[in-house]
């Protein structure tokens, strides 16, 4: 689904509180942050997609859900994770696909760039 930017922003607020509520694995402090964080990657034209990962740590490509966003406004909901079926070992993570632009500025530029995130971040 393509969306306005705002509207993308809205939406990863919206899933991430959601995300909060239900499974608990963010504080009000991280769940503040990160929304800032994404919203800032994708304004610097920093990331290109964002994928939002539940996962068993110990398996890691077995992924029980997924919320993908992309700077073209696209926002995707791959799986749905059902707690009460889900065994004790669950983790959950983001990662960032950066842009092309992002990937070929030197190196420094790249870390100071992240360095404005409230989270960290690896390139």
């Amino acid at each position: 689904m393509h969306q306005s930017l705002n509207q993308l922003y809205l939406n990863i607020s919206n899933d991430l509180k959601y995300i909060h509520a239900i499974y608990g694995i963010l504080t009000n402090k991280q769940l503040e942050m990160l929304t800032r964080d994404i919203q800032y990657v994708f304004m610097d034209n920093i990331a290109k997609e964002i994928k939002l990962c539940f996962y068993d740590p110990d398996n890691k490509k077995k992924i029980y859900s997924q919320y993908i966003y992309t700077n073209k406004g696209e926002s995707i909901i791959k799986g749905r994770l059902d707690i009460n079926k889900t065994s004790d070992k669950l983790a959950f993570d983001v990662f960032i696909e950066f842009t092309d632009t992002f990937q070929k500025i030197d190196k420094q530029l790249r870390e100071i760039l992240l360095n404005n995130t409230e989270l960290d971040w690896f390139s």
